[in-house]
């Protein structure tokens, strides 16, 4: 059953990947989704701690949604292309901006539970 839960969120968060990238048309859309993702997960994680949701919803949607949605491949791709087109601030505060903001979310929600 866990896998199941976990097969649906991975399906909903890779179609959910593809439209946002086809919609943004940017190395911005890679961004969003990493920002949004860190803030879903951490989300989720809160309440099922809390005890808020049971552990299929919690797979479902961290492994299967969120693993499926963020894609640290394509976040690595865009700061090397950046990086090789001589964007070297760009490609800096890309990379400095991605995971700084989403750790920064990331502790905003979970600090005041842990």
């Amino acid at each position: 059953m866990e896998l199941i839960a976990i097969a649906i969120g991975g399906f909903f968060g890779s179609i959910l990947r593809f439209f946002i990238g086809e919609v943004v048309k940017s190395i911005y859309s890679t961004f969003l989704v990493n920002i949004v993702g860190s803030i879903l997960l951490a989300v989720t994680l809160y309440y099922y701690i809390s005890e808020g949701i049971p552990g299929s919803i919690f797979l479902m949607i961290s492994l299967g949604f969120c693993g499926a949605f963020t894609t640290f491949s394509t976040f690595s791709y865009e700061a090397f292309q950046l990086f090789t087109e001589k964007k070297y601030l760009a490609a800096l505060v890309y990379v400095a901006s991605s995971i700084t903001l989403s750790i920064f979310v990331v502790s905003l929600i979970l600090l005041p539970i842990l």
